[in-house]
């Protein structure tokens, strides 16, 4: 908040007061009586502006903020973090740029370009930014989070976890930063699925202690008699984004007869697939603009039976929404490849290869599984066409790897690094995101070096859009899967471009989503129990071309016929599930 003047204001230092008080809407009204008097008023447009962000008012926030940031560094900066907040990054970008250059010493200005700079993809740069911002107030908790993401992104997984922590010393009620941090820990092989379900234990408890008493729950237990259940989706990710991709199916075959379908959305970029949820909605909300506590008063006014989180402890989640027990049932799902951690979510929806029975003391839900795949895959509708097996006109192998590079840890590299040892004319298309920063490349290609392999023998590929992803898989030959987290859409991805996928099963949910796509595929022959079998499955695909062309050549329309991308079938076995939740009573 900008203070007062050292000039008298007796109106702007009330409405301050107000401000800091936590009564956000008298200090907006106040801040509007004297922006009538005095238009120009820097300091009230300032604050007005930080308070409708806080009340969810985005427009009248950004109008006062672009109209009090003309050369004042300060309201340049909120202004970028607003930006920020809405996922208008490049605008955001602009303004936090200018901020520094106003004002070099604002160690919040470089902390919002650094995070603007992250979701455009500009590593180097964000990893600059954020350097400074930890610099020049090494007790900023918002700058240390937002410098882990960078570091998780270039796959520095020890400093990200370190960086999540600081920022946890400092604010230990910063939820997002408790949350990256445990995503963070499943990339690391470091760390044991044990200690990973600890630590979800430990932050969903806190989670739910700080709630307790807040008078949210739910309004009803049983459905009343001739109504259709309410089912509903919590998610800030009902976008183009991955999890569009595995929800449209189910919802395209939504058994309306059966139940009503419901969303509470709190996507900060409305796209088409936001516009295809809602029409095909029974009931919709956009949460984007309430408080946790707001969102599950609407959430349970509204009768919701069945509500079901999409996110679990990924960026933008609203799972503190469901630490309220807004619905009398509370499910986990697709979006998060893990416990929540909380009593008040009864169930995970998984499959039997995700999750074994023998890994059921991992979750604090009652582990639900569908017959088939956990989820159910829609192909790209413009991908290029299968093109033929590259190894039968370049005379070598090439294997391939296009996941987000945190996935490749050290023993990952040691594994590829015997591939191309046991495949000595192979080579290896490696894509990711980070490879955009010139240092993480760098440090990539000395790590193969460090393995003895020759570096000709390897295509290192900077960040892409989708389509050249897709079109990439027409290089490769055979994927090659990370560990301990696998693929999930790459691996889908990528057999829908008619490349393999060899996996190795993981010990935990999110090392066995490759093995769970390619087993309702009917490829489970790709799966490793072990490394030695992994190194197996690679020699015998490269032995025979003719079987690995045939594989490519069919695998699209395998893919097809196959559960993972049979909509109705998958939207059949999800209703009979949810029909079971509802007539168990459970949640009492």
């Amino acid at each position: 908040m900008k203070p007062t003047s050292k000039r008298p204001d007796p109106a702007f230092d009330a409405a301050l007061a107000l401000h800091r008080a936590g009564k956000l809407e008298q200090a907006a009204q106040a801040y509007r009586r004297i922006l009538k008097l005095r238009p120009g008023h820097s300091g009230a447009l300032n604050n007005l502006g930080i308070a409708c962000r806080k009340l969810g008012l985005f427009d009248e926030a950004r109008l006062c903020l672009e109209r009090a940031s003309v050369n004042d560094p300060q309201a340049l900066s909120n202004l970028a973090s607003l930006e920020n907040n809405l996922g208008r990054f490049r605008e955001a970008a602009v303004a936090a740029q200018r901020a520094t250059e106003l004002m070099p010493t604002l160690a919040a200005a470089h902390d919002n370009l650094g995070f603007a700079l992250f979701r455009l993809n500009a590593i180097g740069q964000a990893h600059q930014a954020l350097s400074q911002a930890v610099a020049l107030d090494p007790r900023s908790a918002n700058a240390w989070n937002n410098f882990g993401q960078v570091l998780q992104r270039q796959s520095r997984l020890g400093d990200a976890a370190q960086a999540y922590r600081k920022a946890l010393e400092l604010d230990s009620s910063y939820d997002l930063a408790a949350s990256n941090l445990l995503f963070c820990m499943h990339f690391d092989d470091v760390w044991t699925p044990e200690q990973i379900f600890e630590a979800h234990v430990q932050l969903g408890t806190r989670f739910e202690r700080s709630v307790a008493g807040q008078g949210v729950k739910y309004l009803r237990m049983a459905v009343p008699h001739g109504q259709r259940p309410r089912v509903a989706f919590i998610s800030a990710d009902l976008c183009n984004h991955p999890v569009s991709m595995f929800l449209r199916p189910l919802i395209a075959h939504w058994p309306h007869h059966k139940m009503e379908l419901g969303f509470y959305s709190s996507v900060k970029r409305p796209d088409e697939s936001t516009s295809w949820f809602e029409e095909r909605a029974d009931f919709w909300c956009d949460i984007l603009s309430m408080t946790d506590e707001k969102a599950a008063q609407r959430i349970a006014q509204d009768g919701v039976d069945v509500l079901i989180d999409l996110s679990g402890h990924t960026g933008d989640s609203r799972i503190k929404v469901l630490a309220y027990r807004p619905a009398a049932r509370q499910m986990g799902w697709l979006g998060y490849f893990d416990t929540t951690g909380m009593q008040s979510v009864q169930y995970l929806l998984a499959d039997a290869v995700c999750v074994t029975p023998q890994m059921e003391h991992l979750f604090t839900e009652k582990v639900l599984r569908m017959p088939d795949d956990f989820a159910c895959f829609e192909p790209p509708a413009q991908a290029p066409a299968v093109s033929a097996l590259p190894a039968l006109s370049n005379g070598f192998v090439t294997f391939g790897s296009q996941n987000q590079l945190a996935k490749v840890t050290n023993a990952v590299l040691d594994l590829w690094a015997q591939v191309l040892a046991q495949e000595p004319t192979s080579r290896l298309l490696f894509q990711a995101q980070a490879f955009n920063d010139d240092a993480v490349l760098q440090r990539y290609r000395a790590q193969f070096v460090e393995r003895g392999v020759d570096l000709s023998r390897i295509d290192f590929l900077p960040g892409a859009s989708r389509m050249q992803i897709l079109q990439n898989y027409g290089r490769v030959d055979i994927a090659l899967d990370p560990f301990p987290c696998a693929g999930g859409t790459t691996t889908c991805e990528s057999l829908w471009m008619g490349v393999p996928v060899v996996t190795l099963l993981g010990d935990r949910f999110g090392g066995r989503h490759s093995a769970s796509h390619l087993s309702a595929v009917g490829l489970q022959g790709m799966v490793a129990q072990g490394a030695r079998q992994y190194l197996e499955i690679v020699r015998t695909l490269c032995a025979d071309m003719q079987a690995l062309s045939q594989l490519r050549s069919g695998l699209r329309d395998q893919m097809l016929r196959s559960a993972l991308c049979d909509g109705p079938r998958f939207a059949y076995n999800f209703e009979k599930i949810i029909s079971s939740i509802i007539a168990s009573q459970a949640g009492t």
